[in-house]
């Protein structure tokens, strides 16, 4: 079986055009062909001139053939898939050599989000039309976001300024959530994971101010090994047992998420596929909610929520209402008659 698709680059990489690649895994034999090609510009100005120009970007053409028979077997709509996660992976290994054997900064990775909304793939010559962002093409005729949504992001962005340790931990969760929809699943691990560690410390910090720890004191056990922090202190503390070998919501985190992270990060791990992906962010999910059950149970925090205040604020003094009103006005940021709402 052999599978070939085109992928466009959105820049030009330096290699002569024409030349040929052949990498051969385990799990596939590749070859690639890279092609620059001269794609025409045409833009109108607002008197309606218009100007058009040649630009130059790389195709990079990839046949694969997958030697696991069991590929070969899956259903059209799955092989597809598999396969353009596999190249796209692929890629990427291929644009980070590139780079650092060559020291092109200037090359960047791709990611399903830099693909046409459709591709042609051919399976043994035969066409299919694979959709790279069907969540995306669903989701064209949602609702514009109002003036109250705006309002809702502003206080998240109020809350992360006063209080950063707290905003990482969404922050990272939900940039896991938009790399996994754009397909990148090893960095979308190893952000779910930096997400619930920060949440784990931020866990303890509050354990320990709630049991009037000194701060000299949490400065010296908020930096424990994680794993020990986990199995021993938060053990101790939430009176449960978390052990990452009883069977439960912790087992299943360290199983599915822990275990390849430091498979990526610590054995250079590369392949992560979308059950094991989604599988993780269950775990993530089942794991933090499973804590917060016992730091309510403890009554360290009251219907899932974190009082806020008991954290050490980065913005150390509220702004003056009046002032900053008159600031934002004399800049002509906001019209005289429009009152300041500080969150």
């Amino acid at each position: 079986m052999i599978i070939m698709i085109e992928f466009q680059l959105s820049f030009r990489l330096p290699v002569q055009s024409g030349l040929e690649f052949v990498t051969a895994y385990s799990f596939a034999d590749i070859k690639t062909t890279f092609i620059n090609k001269n794609l025409k510009i045409i833009t109108i100005d607002e008197a309606g001139e218009r100007e058009q120009r040649e630009v130059c970007h790389t195709v990079m053409k990839l046949e694969y053939s997958p030697n696991d028979s069991l590929v070969s077997e899956k259903d059209i709509s799955v092989l597809l898939h598999y396969v353009v996660v596999n190249c796209l992976g692929y890629i990427n290994l291929m644009l980070d050599a590139l780079r650092t054997a060559n020291s092109l900064s200037n090359i960047r990775n791709i990611s399903i989000a830099d693909l046409p909304d459709t591709i042609d793939v051919y399976v043994d010559g035969d066409l299919y039309i694979y959709a790279t962002k069907p969540i995306g093409i669903i989701n064209d005729n949602e609702t514009e976001l109002d003036g109250e949504a705006l309002k809702k992001a502003g206080k998240f962005l109020d809350t992360w300024d006063k209080y950063p340790q707290i905003a990482l931990i969404e922050r990272f969760y939900e940039s896991a959530k938009a790399y996994i929809e754009r397909e990148e699943f090893v960095q979308a691990i190893i952000e779910l994971q930096t997400s619930f560690e920060i949440f784990i410390r931020n866990t303890f910090r509050l354990i320990l101010i709630k049991n009037e720890a000194t701060e000299a004191d949490i400065n010296r056990l908020i930096g424990i090994a994680f794993r020990n922090l986990i199995e021993q202190h938060l053990s101790k503390y939430l009176k449960a047992d978390l052990s990452f070998k009883r069977e439960g919501p912790i087992k299943d985190w360290a199983e599915r998420l822990y275990s390849k992270r430091n498979g990526i990060v610590h054995l250079g791990r590369i392949i992560i596929t979308g059950n094991q992906v989604y599988a993780a962010l269950d775990a993530y999910v089942a794991a933090r909610n499973y804590i917060t059950k016992l730091l309510e149970n403890e009554g360290y925090i009251i219907n899932g929520k974190v009082e806020l205040k008991i954290f050490a604020k980065n913005i150390p003094n509220q702004a003056d209402n009046d002032v900053l009103a008159k600031r934002l006005h004399e800049k002509g940021f906001l019209p005289n008659d429009i009152p300041i709402t500080l969150y």
